[in-house]
């Protein structure tokens, strides 16, 4: 159970993280807050927290994985977001 809520955050934080600056989605990134504003972009790619709710429950359903696993992958990104702050 443990790798699985590893494996979530790892995966949001990976897509969150090509879309930081000079990344290969970058650009695209930029545009995309543009047209839907920092609010709606920050749980697609803004925010890697708030991210991994969302992409860990699409990774869920692709992955027959129960949705549950959302919640702690999200608490696992908190963890690694104060780790990379201090």
């Amino acid at each position: 159970m443990i790798e699985r809520i590893i494996i979530l955050s790892l995966i949001s934080i990976g897509i969150c993280a090509t879309t930081w600056p000079d990344m290969i989605f970058s650009k695209p990134a930029e545009k995309i807050e543009l047209i839907i504003g920092e609010f709606w972009a920050k749980p697609i790619f803004g925010c890697f927290i708030c991210a991994t709710f969302w992409w860990s429950i699409v990774s869920c359903l692709i992955l027959d994985w129960p949705i549950y696993l959302a919640l702690p992958a999200m608490g696992l990104s908190a963890v690694i977001s104060m780790l990379q702050n201090d």
